[in-house]
């Protein structure tokens, strides 16, 4: 199904880029998390977190230009850091639900429809597990998984953010 008759639900993605991340990976970042899902978000943000390396504002460019949803690219004129680019991409976003995503990550096809699932039943916080990757999505570099059920999150809460996962 083309994207553009793909799904689409009430909630924002959430992207925040630097001057670290890679062109290429942004690009299999967004991808995933947009033209490959069963149920798209119905817009991104994209907060650049200061001045970027040329390749990457080019990326940026295209994806706001050629996204399949509406996209907002936040441009914060100095590297503030990751919190304070989340908070200006949350002031940004339209909708009270987000989906989180980084550069350097890629989601499953399901990623959104099985969260959105939850989120209608009426959970106000879902997660999932996470894979990175150093080149190459198909040979991620690390698998993290968050802490499932009541007496392993609230372990895991008591030295870490519950909602992220392990390393």
């Amino acid at each position: 199904m083309p994207a553009s008759e793909t799904p689409q639900a009430n909630f924002s993605l959430l992207l925040p880029v630097y001057a670290g991340d890679n062109a290429e990976h942004l690009r299999l970042a967004f991808e995933s998390s947009v033209d490959q899902q069963t149920l798209r978000p119905a817009e991104a943000v994209i907060v650049q977190d200061g001045p970027v390396p040329d390749a990457l504002a080019a990326e940026l460019e295209r994806i706001e230009a050629s996204s399949s949803v509406p996209v907002r690219v936040i441009r914060l004129s100095e590297n503030r850091g990751l919190t304070e680019a989340l908070n200006a991409g949350l002031d940004a976003c339209s909708h009270p639900v987000v989906a989180r995503m980084d550069a350097d990550d890629v989601s499953s096809p399901e990623r959104f429809a099985r969260q959105w699932e939850l989120i209608e039943q009426g959970y106000d916080l879902v997660g999932t597990g996470m894979q990175e990757f150093e080149h190459d999505p198909a040979t991620p570099s690390a698998i993290r998984v968050p802490p499932v059920g009541a007496e392993r999150i609230r372990d895991h809460a008591r030295t870490h953010n519950p909602s992220t996962t392990p390393p």
